[in-house]
């Protein structure tokens, strides 16, 4: 199966099993994940995606590292 392929999703009705429905949960979920961020607006992407920079630069920020960038600039201005 190629990986565009997606497997087919049984069809949930009222007659269904509890385990028919458990299988197919997982599938459904995913595909609903997948149909979300597909609508997401770029804008709205671009924000996360700065979001994401801004966190991750955030835990960069630990006071050991703050103390050794304050050291080295003294270091380097005389």
């Amino acid at each position: 199966m190629a990986a565009t392929e997606k497997p087919p999703v049984p069809k949930l009705s009222d007659k269904n099993t509890k385990q028919e429905t458990l299988e197919a949960y997982p599938t459904v979920v995913r595909q609903l994940e997948a149909k979300r961020a597909a609508k997401l607006q770029p804008e709205k992407r671009v924000q996360e995606k700065r979001a994401e920079e801004v966190v991750a630069a955030a835990t960069d920020l630990t006071p050991d590292g703050v103390e050794r960038a304050l050291g080295n600039l003294k270091a380097d201005i005389g």
